[in-house]
């Protein structure tokens, strides 16, 4: 497992705190997928809502995204929510293949982001006005529930194996 900061030197070492969390999460989607059949990725639980491992990693993943580039640094950036809850496994998209470069390249971003960040004023498009911290703060948040979810249903498809 990597820390996502390995060629990025942050400016902020609040910012390199939130994203070391944040990393450390998403490379537990990553563990959490491996040695799963892509038919054991596409399971949902037998409950109301529920959703895959593969739709909670692709779908954390663009949430990952949204924040960085389109919060933090105002970018337009082409993300469909609502297909990320009908993505699939196949056996050509596991492990998900833009996981690598989107770790570095988000890594590389936050790293440039200087204090005042923590601080400067967004405008979060579910949550309005929200300061850099508690951007990040809603990411990390964001990223350790879905989590959770990924691991109890992991869990559920190891039992279910015997």
């Amino acid at each position: 497992m990597t820390d996502g900061t390995d060629s990025a030197t942050f400016q902020s070492a609040e910012v390199e705190s939130f994203w070391r969390f944040t990393n450390r999460s998403l490379e537990g989607f990553m563990a959490a997928m491996e040695g799963l059949t892509v038919e054991e990725l596409n399971w949902r639980p037998p409950a109301p809502d529920t959703n895959s491992i593969y739709v909670l990693a692709t779908h954390t993943l663009g949430n990952v995204r949204m924040h960085v580039f389109r919060v933090l640094l105002g970018q337009s950036i082409d993300r469909d929510r609502d297909q990320e809850f009908r993505s699939v496994a196949e056996a050509s998209n596991v492990p998900i293949p833009f996981w690598p470069s989107l770790q570095a390249e988000v890594a590389g971003t936050l790293a440039g982001l200087p204090d005042e960040t923590m601080n400067a004023p967004f405008d979060h498009p579910v949550f309005g006005p929200l300061t850099g911290r508690e951007v990040l703060m809603v990411m990390l948040r964001h990223t350790a529930e879905h989590l959770g979810q990924v691991e109890l249903t992991r869990d559920l498809i190891l039992a279910e194996r015997g």
